[in-house]
């Protein structure tokens, strides 16, 4: 997911080169981004892609679009091997929007997006797949965190748990007037992360 730019554009870009005769979905929210992104790659790679690359369009925060590519994969290939969950979002420093906006966007596609996208797709993965949640040493729990929070964390049994965490932070940054130390951009944007490898240990206990 998030493939048009950045380290997915990174990752579809090397696996094009090692894979042979894989077919390889490069996802992008913006259809004219990816096919842009898609004829980059096709370019670049030349007589070096060993895969075949394909683009869908889809937008991990809309459940209309990933039940369409959900669909469409069970259709066309009857499932996946490998899903790459890539797509994420942060926040400029200088951003201007209000905390709760920040909270709000950022978790929504870190943190909801992903566990959207596996809600779909992981039931479609083929004996022997994959899943590859890229998060960030942002959500490093260690020294951010109180230990009953990364307890709770850490033993999470289902998603619930992590939905609660993320939401705590988000009733905390709607309040009125508050410390930018505890609700900015940056600690969005790690609590997402957080969230994300929280959700990645949960889905390994699947």
């Amino acid at each position: 997911t998030g493939s048009n730019q950045g380290i997915g554009y990174g990752i579809v870009e090397k696996l094009a080169q090692i894979l042979d005769s894989a077919i390889i979905y490069l996802t992008a929210r913006d259809i004219e981004r990816g096919k842009t992104a898609l004829s980059k790659l096709n370019d670049t790679l030349g007589s070096k892609k060993k895969s075949d690359i394909r683009l869908h369009q889809l937008d991990i925060t809309k459940e209309d679009s990933v039940k369409e590519l959900a669909e469409f994969l069970k259709k066309e290939h009857n499932g996946l091997d490998v899903l790459i969950n890539n797509a994420g979002f942060g926040f400029d420093y200088d951003a201007v929007e209000p905390a709760s906006v920040q909270a709000d966007v950022t978790i929504g596609v870190n943190y909801y997006g992903t566990k959207l996208v596996s809600s779909y797709l992981i039931p479609l993965i083929h004996a022997g797949g994959r899943v590859v949640n890229v998060c960030s040493e942002m959500g490093v729990t260690k020294g951010r965190y109180d230990q009953k929070s990364i307890d709770k964390l850490k033993n999470a049994a289902d998603e619930s748990v992590i939905d609660e965490f993320v939401e705590e932070y988000k009733r905390k940054a709607r309040e009125p007037n508050p410390r930018k130390e505890d609700v900015s951009c940056m600690v969005a944007y790690r609590v997402s992360k957080t969230a994300e490898i929280a959700l990645t240990m949960v889905h390994h206990l699947m």
